[in-house]
């Protein structure tokens, strides 16, 4: 994830959320999704900020007047009837970040695998020279 491209996909300040200007990647997304899943358009909007702030949170820290700094961080909450796609939405928002935590995990499962067979390597070759030397 490149920051700087991030930062381009958060609203503008002192511009409405809702107008197209104010944040055009989110409302591009939005209108996608909307067409895509028949969802309604504020259920997709919660939905992608907390998808942006659970890309974030390791990135940014927001400093609160009276607390300090601290990672950004945004608790939703939807309620919403069955059938109002909830899981649908946040499926297709989710998958990306599914998919990048699983190629991260399988990239760590081979490194791990790579240092215990150097590992091995190295102490299988200290034991020979400990014998040769003892």
């Amino acid at each position: 994830m490149n920051l700087p491209d991030t930062l381009s996909a958060l609203p503008v300040m002192n511009q409405p959320l809702q107008a197209p200007g104010s944040c055009p990647m989110t409302h591009n997304l939005v209108y996608s999704l909307l067409r895509k899943t028949q969802a309604p358009a504020d259920l997709i909007l919660l939905s992608a900020l907390s998808t942006y702030s659970l890309l974030l949170q390791g990135r940014v820290d927001v400093e609160r007047p009276g607390v300090g700094v601290g990672p950004v961080s945004l608790f939703g909450l939807t309620i919403a009837d069955s059938g109002e796609r909830k899981s649908t939405v946040a499926r297709l928002l989710e998958r990306p970040v599914v998919e990048f935590q699983s190629r991260q995990n399988e990239e760590y499962a081979e490194k791990v695998a790579s240092y215990e067979a150097e590992t091995e390597i190295f102490q299988d070759a200290v034991k020979v020279v400990r014998r040769q030397l003892g």
